[in-house]
């Protein structure tokens, strides 16, 4: 069964609300006090529904997600009740805290419980629409599109935002996602938030884009930042949240965006958001026993296992893939307690290098001037993973605010190449050269992108011999995209063309760092050791984090100290 997108009404109950004149805070859009009168309305609804799961969305309360309904196990998983719920506070005196909600400011959006546009998107099927826009224009100067999209085949959902400063200047921001709920724990793991009350969980992931989440008075709320930042004059911030629920576990356990794990009545439930063959479920006991189970996980159903007298209590539990990749993993011992503290604003701030982590990454894809470094950090991040779709898209995004970087049109050219290797021609390439003419990586990509079949030098590459230092730098952007492999052979062939130490260095440090290779490692630092101390000298980041793995491991190479004193004087 396909996703189908439903457009029709659900009646509420509502009090009625009075629109007085506005205050300072609420302009231009009035203040709101409450009558005491109710009344049964109809309100428009757009409805997402596949086998799994059915998502209501009201256009005409602000956009909000008022409904998540687990059709697995017939469970509400947020608070509904046809009777909505309004409280008198927020910015315009009356808020509704049901359902899920976007906001951008210091507060409530102005049209939270007011009408924004909605359409079906066609976009990513062609049979029909999978996701469903809406979007607004606030009234402070902050435009929102926002997309559901609930695949066809999984039992979770993602929400994007694109939040757009459509004024002149810089105004506050920080996007956030309010669920109204009822109670329940927060727990945080990894990048990801999960809230659970009983049976029931939802788990938030943002990939590392939202860095704060807090519960109070039966709201959580998801923030990019934790604070107030400046989104700068027709700046746009786009951010995703990948929504997973389960019910009907018992007493949660673990979850990821995939999978979670509960326990009840002794035995153990497991529900997965899409389908998986042939993993694997492996459980420890505080005893030390260990059994396993073969597992065919489906998001139709859960999946309960009844656990023997002897397996209880448990210490630990880990569910495998077909390839024996771990999937979820829970111990008694781990604790994810959401910490106390505030967001910190010094995070903001931080500087991006090749060790940031993702979600420094993420923090850097936000500030104007950082963004592209940020987004081709992510790139080199998803080539060394092989994950060359992801990498291509990271790429692109950098390129979106610095399209004069001829480097990244290359990176993006790599991925690509391993995308769709029968391209001959490709047009980041023509980029990068219109750009740099010269550029020597451009000569690596040829030599790269079609490896010769004799023995012999490249000749495409024999200009590079008058300017040597060119071979050393090609090598070191390939070791910063974390792509070993072709950086081992960019050194070799660069090894036929002129024999210098720095490029015997850094072919032992590709063969460290890619296979451990120790003994191929050992005979590069002796060649090396042969050649003297000679220019072309160190002094690039890659070339220092070389020298200084390949000292620790060869700690009594003479000439490897001296060219590592040049980078690190003492």
């Amino acid at each position: 069964m396909p996703t189908n997108v439903s457009q029709d009404a659900i009646e509420l109950n509502i009090e009625l609300l009075e629109a007085v004149e506005p205050s300072e805070e609420t302009r231009p859009v009035p203040m709101l006090t409450r009558t005491g009168k109710f009344e049964t309305r109809e309100f428009q609804a757009l409805t997402l529904e596949n086998p799994y799961l059915r998502i209501t969305t009201l256009p005409d309360l602000g956009g909000r997600i008022l409904r998540i309904f687990d059709k697995r196990t017939g469970t509400d998983l947020l608070p509904f009740d046809p009777k909505l719920p309004l409280l008198t506070g927020g910015r315009r005196g009356v808020c509704c805290p049901a359902g899920i909600q976007v906001e951008v400011g210091r507060a409530d959006r102005p049209n939270s419980m007011g009408t924004v546009a909605s359409m079906p998107d066609y976009a990513d099927d062609e049979e029909g629409p999978t996701a469903v826009w809406w979007g607004e224009l606030d009234g402070e100067g902050i435009s929102l599109n926002v997309r559901i999209h609930l695949p066809p085949d999984e039992s979770r959902f993602e929400i994007e935002v694109r939040a757009f400063n459509r004024t002149l200047a810089a105004l506050p921001y920080d996007g956030r996602l309010v669920l109204g709920l009822s109670g329940g724990s927060l727990i945080q793991n990894d990048h990801a938030f999960i809230w659970h009350e009983q049976d029931r969980a939802i788990l938030l992931d943002s990939g590392g884009q939202m860095n704060h989440a807090a519960l109070s008075n039966g709201r959580l709320s998801l923030h990019r930042f934790g604070f107030l930042r400046n989104l700068a004059p027709r700046q746009l911030d786009v951010w995703k949240v990948r929504i997973s629920p389960y019910s009907g576990l018992g007493e949660f356990l673990a979850g990821t965006s995939q999978f979670a794990l509960g326990i009840e009545n002794g035995s153990l439930s497991l529900q997965s958001c899409q389908s998986v063959r042939r993993a694997k479920v492996v459980i420890q006991t505080v005893r030390g026993e260990v059994l396993d189970a073969p597992l065919d996980l489906d998001p139709a159903e859960s999946t309960s296992l009844a656990m023997p007298e002897s397996a209880h209590p448990l210490s630990g539990i880990v569910v495998l893939g077909p390839h024996r990749e771990e999937l979820l993993r829970w111990a008694r011992s781990e604790e994810f307690a959401m910490s106390s503290s505030g967001a910190d604003e010094t995070a903001a701030h931080e500087p991006l290098h090749l060790g940031s982590d993702i979600a420094t990454l993420q923090r850097g894809t936000f500030d104007v001037g950082h963004r592209h470094l940020a987004h081709t950090l992510l790139g080199y991040r998803a080539l060394a993973a092989k994950n060359f779709e992801e990498a291509s898209r990271a790429f692109e995004q950098a390129l979106l605010f610095n399209a004069e970087d001829h480097l990244v049109w290359w990176a993006k050219a790599i991925a690509e190449r391993h995308l769709d290797a029968g391209q001959e021609e490709r047009p980041e390439l023509l980029n990068a050269h219109y750009l740099a003419p010269l550029e020597p990586a451009l000569r690596a990509e040829s030599f790269l992108a079609n490896p010769p079949q004799s023995k012999g030098k490249v000749k495409v590459l024999d200009p590079l011999e008058e300017t040597p230092d060119a071979f050393i730098d090609v090598a070191c952007h390939l070791l910063e995209m974390g792509l070993n492999e072709e950086a081992s052979k960019w050194l070799d062939e660069s090894l036929r063309h002129v024999d210098l130490p720095m490029l015997r260095y850094l072919l032992a440090y590709a063969y460290l760092r890619a296979s451990r290779m120790e003994v191929e490692a050992g005979e590069m630092i002796s060649a090396a050791g042969k050649l003297g101390f000679r220019p072309p000298y160190p002094w690039r980041t890659m070339e220092r984090e070389a020298l200084e793995t390949l000292s620790k491991r060869f700690p009594d190479d003479e000439l490897l100290g001296k060219y590592l004193t040049i980078v690190m004087p003492t």
